[in-house]
């Protein structure tokens, strides 16, 4: 007793409650206002007035009690009025001639379908976690989304006195008693924010402002004349607990003509839509005016429960958390969570006594409010957006504003976002997308061959250009590709004859790209040289052939991999020479010019002859190898294998080489696998052979050690050499 006796005398609860009272009256204002606006072509707006009352009251309740945030404010929003009013016209339209009750029941039939599917989506999307696509949208766009919103709120609080703020009645002496108080009070309770953060300050301003009204009104005339004089808050909502059995499809649901709604079916679409767009926006600009993280798709469940209760308990126009007021809510840190029993408890009281016992506060008071929290977010997203955005971004937020003055939020956002990505696309069609430019000087296979045929591809390195692409190749990126060939290829790489793009670093083309490369090719073949593309993902291969590429004709050629592509230039370039293609080397010959005959013969004796077929594995992947291979005759290759079953060649080598000296000496398990390309002869040395000559013929061991020494380093000169011309 003594603990909740004390938390309802702390000061945060206290303030929670104040607070609770004045944010509420804000609700429940717009609640009713949009629901007479939904339904007033039906000439039933009281339909409207319940099923908004009723979806505030549960949102409210819902949302301040399991919100992510304490003060969490739910009710339905100025986003959907607009698309339901239109929903509700057009049915209108189409009943002309009906009976006052069919038009009601047809018109709250489709509204609670319209909820019915928005609430379904709001959960099936929530638990997808969909709503996380919020955080693709660009900062930019979200500091436009609130200074809007920080217009938007501060004409709302011009609109509770005039009516309607245009620059006429902005300007019309009779209407200055109708904003002129509210603007003095909202700018001075702003100027206070600004200077304390004091959570109490607002809260005793407010008291204040309404205390001293009434000192200063009353003697001069009475609460029915500052009420006829505008004065005082005027809401128009049902006044008798008997409205609440008004509900319009108690008696009337066999009057719903379900065809008139199926024919506007196309509608519930651009409901679904708005309401999934603005729920996210709303939750974007409440994590980003309380610098805190929020699960929107958590924030999506909820109110799509909140919505589908809503449904079960009679209420049925769409809504969704308020960004204005739960910001409100928070402006001098989280408040109580019995802020939304107090918020909801208004709800309550205008459903069961309506709204007279309301109608006392001032309009300035709510007004001023409303302005205040306006000129907040316009100071800290326009004005403070001018020094901490770059020019061009500022600029999508300065578009996005004024767009929001003379139209709606919704369409600031999407021009914002088509602003965004058009700055995008500029300036990533800027970025180099040649991540690097190779010859067949700097960049070999992984091939082993011949020492004269090596050189000889080392002299003739400059009849192979390959350009290794990177990121999304589009219709800016890929012209400059084209550009870049057509100014270089005739001058500074005028020996080449093939031309090899690398696609492995890219994931995806667009159709004009496809079309730009069309181009390349046409302008290669003038030239006679050879286009290759290597390792084209499959969606990328379906978008060239799209583009007109046959990929069967052979005047140009594919490969799964720069390596193979590569390769196949090499072997173009090699068979136009006079060199002759090797195919066998002796022992003798592969290791004359390190040993002299006499030991050639003695490590021969440690060696044994082998033939072995076609795609036999010599070596395999996690396993011990036997030992070392001397390759006489055939071909093999080194592969590595990943996870999902693919084979990654690492190395081919021919007649003459090696492969498996690290076996000799570690002992561990293979890092790789070995598999022969053909029929091969060739010389197994074992570790136990090994051991054998190292206790027999030391000396010979110790020149073999030496051997292998030299050809290890001569493979990592190579290797280096090739990561660097990668690296440059």
């Amino acid at each position: 007793m003594k603990h909740s006796l004390s938390e309802l005398q702390s000061p945060v609860l206290l303030r929670s409650i104040l607070l609770g009272l004045v944010v509420g009256l804000i609700a429940l204002v717009n609640t009713i206002t949009y629901g007479v606006l939904i339904y007033k072509s039906t000439g039933d707006a009281l339909s409207g007035v319940l099923l908004a009352l009723i979806n505030g009251l549960i949102l409210s309740l819902l949302f301040g009690l399991f919100g992510s945030v304490p003060g969490m404010v739910a009710f339905p929003q100025s986003a959907m009025t607009p698309v339901l009013a239109g929903l509700v016209v057009n049915m209108t339209l189409a009943l002309a001639g009906a009976s006052q009750s069919a038009v009601t029941a047809t018109v709250t039939a489709a509204v609670l379908l319209a909820s019915l599917m928005v609430g379904m989506a709001y959960v099936l999307l929530g638990y997808r976690q969909l709503g996380n696509l919020i955080r693709f949208l660009p900062y930019p766009v979200s500091a436009g989304f609130l200074a809007g919103l920080g217009w938007v709120l501060f004409k709302s609080g011009f609109e509770i006195g005039l009516g309607k703020f245009t620059l006429m009645t902005f300007f019309d002496p009779n209407s200055l008693t109708g904003w002129l108080p509210a603007l003095l009070f909202g700018v001075v309770l702003f100027g206070i924010q600004q200077k304390s953060s004091s959570a109490w300050l607002p809260p005793l301003v407010i008291l204040i402002a309404v205390v001293g009204f009434y000192l200063w009104q009353l003697p001069r005339a009475s609460i029915e004349e500052l009420r006829q004089a505008g004065w005082l808050l005027v809401i128009a909502s049902p006044s008798k607990v008997q409205a609440l059995f008004h509900y319009p499809l108690v008696t009337s649901w066999r009057e719903i003509q379900w065809g008139v709604i199926f024919q506007n079916a196309g509608i519930f679409l651009t409901v679904l839509f708005t309401a999934l767009v603005s729920l996210l926006l709303n939750i974007n600009g409440i994590e980003m005016g309380i610098r805190k993280d929020i699960d929107p798709s958590r924030e999506m469940r909820l109110a799509g429960l909140a919505n589908l209760i809503t449904l079960a308990a009679g209420g049925g126009i769409v809504g969704y958390p308020s960004a204005g007021l739960t910001l409100l809510a928070n402006r001098n840190g989280p408040p109580h969570r019995v802020f939304g029993f107090v918020v909801s408890g208004l709800f309550v009281v205008v459903l069961l006594w309506g709204t007279h016992y309301l109608s006392y506060l001032p309009n300035f008071v709510i007004a001023g409010l409303l302005i205040s929290l306006g000129l907040n977010f316009l100071q800290e997203w326009l004005l403070e957006g001018a020094f901490k955005f770059s020019l061009t971004d500022f600029l999508v937020v300065l578009v996005m504003f004024f767009t929001v003055v003379f139209t709606d939020l919704l369409r600031a956002v999407g021009l914002g976002l088509v602003l965004m990505v058009a700055l995008f696309v500029l300036n990533y069609s800027r970025t180099n997308v040649i991540r690097s430019i190779l010859t067949g000087k700097t960049y070999q296979s992984n091939v082993d061959r011949p020492l004269k045929h090596a050189r000889y591809l080392q002299e003739q390195g400059s009849q192979l250009l390959i350009l290794r692409l990177q990121g999304y190749i589009f219709f800016g990126t890929a012209h400059s590709i084209y550009e870049w060939v057509k100014e270089h290829l005739p001058s500074q790489y005028a020996e080449a004859r093939y031309l090899v793009i690398d696609f492995s670093q890219t994931y995806g083309i667009d159709s004009s790209a496809a079309n730009v490369f069309m181009k390349l090719f046409h302008f290669t073949q003038a030239r006679q040289v050879k286009l290759v593309f290597a390792a084209l993902r499959e969606a990328m291969q379906q978008q060239f052939v799209r583009g007109g590429f046959n990929l069967r004709t052979g005047s140009f050629y594919t490969f799964e991999s720069l390596d193979r592509a590569v390769e196949w230039c090499e072997a173009a370039i090699l068979s136009v020479s006079n060199l002759t293609m090797i195919t066998s080397r002796s022992l003798v010959h592969n290791l004359g010019a390190f040993f002299t005959p006499a030991e050639l013969s003695a490590l021969e004796k440690y060696m044994q002859m082998l033939n072995v077929p076609e795609n036999h594995r010599l070596i395999a992947q996690g396993e011990s190898p036997p030992g070392l291979y001397f390759i006489e005759s055939g071909q093999v290759t080194v592969y590595r294998e990943i996870g999902d079953g693919r084979l990654i060649r690492l190395r081919t080598m021919g007649a003459g080489a090696s492969v498996g000296e690290m076996s000799l000496y570690h002992g561990g398990l293979a890092s790789a696998t070995v598999l022969t390309d053909f029929p091969c002869r060739i010389y197994l040395f074992s570790r136990e052979q090994m051991a054998e000559m190292e206790s027999k013929d030391p000396l010979l061991a110790i020149k073999f050690h030496r051997y292998i020494i030299e050809l290890l380093v001569q493979r990592l000169q190579n290797t280096t050499a090739s990561v660097q011309a990668l690296m440059e």
